[in-house]
């Protein structure tokens, strides 16, 4: 998750880092959502990262104008270039076709 509102680059080169060294089979990055009456909404209020109202917003849209550090769209491009970068490793694709390749041996007659 990103988007917190005391991040910065720091805090997503420490999230980038993280991903690749757990290695996952897959990976999302979800924007936080500061859902009204918790305590990351009032923060985010009180930084005046909230121009309207979280209704209707949700993981995959901006739920805030971004951190006290970055903007949204600073947040948008990250995310978008580490599941870019993350999914067309060469090491994660020939992972997928060798696992591919092992189920469809499994299933042949």
């Amino acid at each position: 998750m990103v988007g917190l509102p005391w991040e910065n680059n720091s805090h997503l080169e420490e999230t980038k880092n993280l991903i690749f060294q757990l290695d996952s089979d897959f990976i999302e990055i979800h924007l936080a959502v500061p859902y009204y009456g918790t305590p990351l909404y009032e923060l985010a209020k009180k930084e005046g990262l909230i121009d309207d109202t979280v209704l209707g917003k949700d993981y995959f849209n901006s739920p805030t104008t971004g951190t006290k550090f970055l903007s949204m769209s600073e947040i948008e491009e990250y995310k978008r270039k580490i599941i870019l970068d993350y999914h067309l490793r060469p090491k994660y694709i020939l992972n997928k076709l060798t696992v591919k390749t092992m189920f469809q041996n499994l299933f042949k007659k």
